[in-house]
């Protein structure tokens, strides 16, 4: 189902439906507590107003009152004090004491020191010295005149005790600082000796790190000197290594000039062996091929051009050398470089000779540093806190002597002091500004307060119950609550109206119990058709408008069959199902009405067909038939002919057939195949067919019925069926599979 949307016009109907709860709610809670409201007994109020001077209290720290004293201001703290020293029980007692000593007329009126307590009211008048006292008072305890003179007595008594007890604490506090002052001037005069004697001889701590910042510095030269030293010491020993991979390269010694001749060995062979040629070819001539002195010298040839072919060089050269001049250049380097690395050798050996030095002196001066500068601050920070008690208490010491010289026994010097000046100075250091006076207006009851509050929650009580009345109502007040809550179309709302109900409301009388009468009971309602007997009235022009919303609901079926029935039995429902006869009969031809509701039929009563209530028994023969008499039933137990069954009546085009006999057990009549064939023969010569039904929740016949026609309208009355009867009534309906076309709302509000 569709959930309803809630507007502020739906919050305003129901606050319109139950104005007269609301008002009622409103009349009774507001008549109530005016009447208690006037009988509470009246109470006055009285109230004076107090100033606070500053330093009216030595139980904060000093420097705020010192501040506070200069300034003119005043601490917070004191204010709180005063405040509540206004309602402790012992200053309550004194007040009520010394009120009866007094014998003050009324106080025997006076209510008990508890009472008291709780009615005195403090209140510190924000970023002020002010506090304003008040007290109430009822007629029985004294009224306006007790409240005021206890008041100014209060704060009478309460500047006595402040008086006495800042003019003891001011005198013991002084007493207390000047022994003090003495004690300290002497531990001073101690520690400032101690710190001389130091500082003789250690110096002071700016002395000390001036020697530690030169030894720093220092050493800082010392470490950048032994960097340039060590780098001039790397980058010698790199030129040494160059020249020496230099001086491998170039010689000693160069070839100053070259003589070259033919090698002597070489000549000596070639004339030897010319020579050894010559005596060949002599002993050759002379001796022949075959001599033996022939084969010696050619033994000695071989020989000889063997040692020849052994020299390889045929000529010889001399050559003349000298030194080198590279070489002697870079052997010079060398040395110079060798005497450059020996020179920055001793001067890093120089250099972390020194280093080490100056890191022991910076060792021992650190070690010794934190020592002394401990003991310095030590003796500094004694004498800084020895100074700013001497401080503190001096400045005390004139906090007291400007509270002497409030209460008259200070210094000399203090006498023109503005807060010190005895003369015009409230005793206790608060003074009345206003005193407190009798008042002739009560402060309680407050009619007008009393009267807005209960005019606030008398509208409200009744808002309240007005929506929770709503809230738990189970009825359908409009036909929208219907349509939205069933998620059905409503096909037409139709006022109950009727002549009787008209000359109730003329009567003006409560008409809504005879309604409700009227609806409970069979009545005579055969003037109950005003489609047929007032054509112009407003119901029955929602009959017409009902007829067409129908039409448009059956839109395409050529002959309607459709059964109008309701939860449980109801005459509006029977009511409505002959004048929508009537409409249809109007505007679309022939229409027949069935009564179908066999245990309370009525259709007949109502278009005066018969005066007989149906109640003789089934017909036994043809002789005992009746026009009157034949109905529905007959239709479906005897061998009846369906024209026997219809009855004419007075309104043209609209017939009926009237239930007959009235069954004592009519359940199960409608399972029985002979109704659709009723069904299906009515249609051949009616446009509508229209079914007055059983009640669904108290009959189950009528589902079955409702099963064999085209659908089924279900009529609804307003303010009188609940919720849970209709949802259960449609469930039933879509679980037996009825063409459900829409609703029809009866209800007399909308006439």
């Amino acid at each position: 189902m569709a959930k309803k949307e809630v507007h502020l016009r739906d919050y305003l109907a129901v606050i319109r439906k139950n104005d007269f709860l609301i008002l009622l709610s409103f009349l009774v809670i507001l008549g109530t507590a005016l009447i208690v409201g006037l009988r509470i007994p009246k109470a006055y109020e009285a109230s004076a107003l107090i100033l606070v001077y500053p330093n009216g209290n030595f139980n904060v720290p000093s420097d705020n009152l010192f501040q506070s004293m200069l300034s003119g201001g005043v601490n917070r703290t004191e204010m709180e004090t005063i405040n509540r020293r206004l309602i402790t029980e012992s200053l309550l007692q004194s007040v009520t004491g010394s009120l009866e000593q007094n014998k003050i007329r009324g106080v025997e009126y006076l209510p008990s020191i508890d009472v008291l307590k709780r009615r005195i009211r403090t209140e510190i008048v924000p970023d002020t010295r002010f506090i304003n006292v008040s007290i109430r008072m009822k007629e029985q305890e004294g009224g306006e005149r007790n409240a005021a003179i206890f008041i100014n007595k209060l704060v009478e008594m309460l500047q006595n005790v402040l008086d006495e007890e800042q003019n003891s604490e001011a005198q013991f506090r002084m007493s207390v600082i000047e022994k003090e002052l003495d004690d300290l001037k002497a531990n001073l005069s101690e520690q400032e000796q101690r710190l001389l004697a130091f500082m003789k001889q250690y110096g002071i701590p700016n002395l000390w790190y001036e020697q530690l910042s030169q030894k720093l510095a220092e050493r800082r030269d010392i470490v950048e000197r032994r960097e340039q030293t060590y780098v001039a010491l790397s980058s010698s020993e790199l030129e040494l290594d160059k020249l020496q991979k230099e001086l491998e390269n170039y010689p000693s010694l160069i070839e100053y000039s070259r003589t070259i001749s033919d090698n002597p060995l070489w000549i000596k062979h070639i004339t030897a062996l010319d020579d050894i040629d010559v005596k060949i070819a002599d002993t050759k001539s002379r001796l022949g091929p075959e001599s033996p002195d022939l084969k010696g010298l050619e033994a000695q040839r071989r020989e000889r051009e063997s040692k020849l072919q052994n020299l390889i060089d045929k000529t010889t050269s001399s050559i003349t050398q000298a030194l080198s001049p590279t070489h002697l250049s870079l052997l010079e380097g060398k040395i110079t470089a060798e005497i450059n690395h020996i020179r920055s050798k001793n001067r890093l050996q120089r250099c972390d000779a020194r280093l080490e030095k100056i890191d022991g002196e910076l060792a021992q001066l650190i070690s010794s540093v934190p020592e002394k500068q401990f003991k310095f601050d030590q003796l500094t920070n004694e004498i800084a806190s020895l100074y700013k008690i001497n401080s503190e208490l001096y400045k005390q010491k004139i906090e007291a002597q400007m509270l002497m010289g409030r209460f008259g026994d200070g210094s000399p010097n203090l006498k023109n002091h503005p807060f010190t000046s005895f003369k015009g100075r409230p005793k206790g250091g608060i003074s009345v500004v206003d005193k407190a006076h009798p008042q002739k207006v009560p402060v309680s009851p407050r009619l007008s307060f009393i009267a807005v509050v209960a005019s606030i929650v008398g509208i409200s009580v009744g808002l309240a119950a007005a929506f929770m009345l709503d809230y738990f109502d189970n009825r359908y007040h409009s036909p929208e609550d219907v349509k939205n809550d069933l998620d059905l179309p409503l096909l037409g709302l139709i006022p109950i109206k009727s002549e009787r109900l008209d000359q109730i409301k003329r009567n003006r009388t409560p008409f809504r119990p005879i309604l409700r009468k009227l609806r409970e009971s069979e009545v005579d309602l055969t003037l109950a058709l005003p489609v047929e007997d007032n054509p112009k009235s407003q119901v029955a022009e929602s009959y017409r408008a009902l007829a067409t919303n129908i039409g448009f609901a059956c839109h395409g079926m050529s002959n309607q069959a459709m059964m109008i029935t309701s939860s449980n039995s109801c005459n509006r429902k029977s009511y409505n199902v002959a004048n929508l006869g009537i409409a249809m009969a109007q505007a679309k031809g022939p229409v027949i009405i069935i009564d179908c509701n066999l245990k309370h039929p009525i259709q007949h009563k109502i278009f005066g067909i018969s005066e007989d209530e149906f109640n003789m028994q089934p017909l036994e023969s043809e002789r005992e038939r009746s026009t009157n008499l034949v109905g529905l039933y007959n239709l479906l137990i005897d061998d009846v002919q369906i024209d026997e069954a219809i009855q004419n009546t007075r309104v043209l085009n609209l017939d009926l057939i009237a239930s007959g006999y009235v069954p004592p057990n009519p359940s199960g009549l409608f399972n029985s195949p002979k109704i659709t064939e009723i069904i299906e023969q009515l249609k051949s010569f009616y446009n509508v067919i229209i079914c007055d039904g059983p009640p669904v929740l108290q009959m189950s016949d009528g589902l079955v019925l409702a099963s064999k026609l085209d659908g089924m309208i279900l009529v609804v009355d307003l303010e009188q069926i609940s919720k849970e009867v209709l949802r259960r009534t449609k469930e039933q309906l879509n679980q037996s599979g009825v063409n459900l076309l829409g609703v029809i709302c009866n209800g007399e509000d909308y006439i």
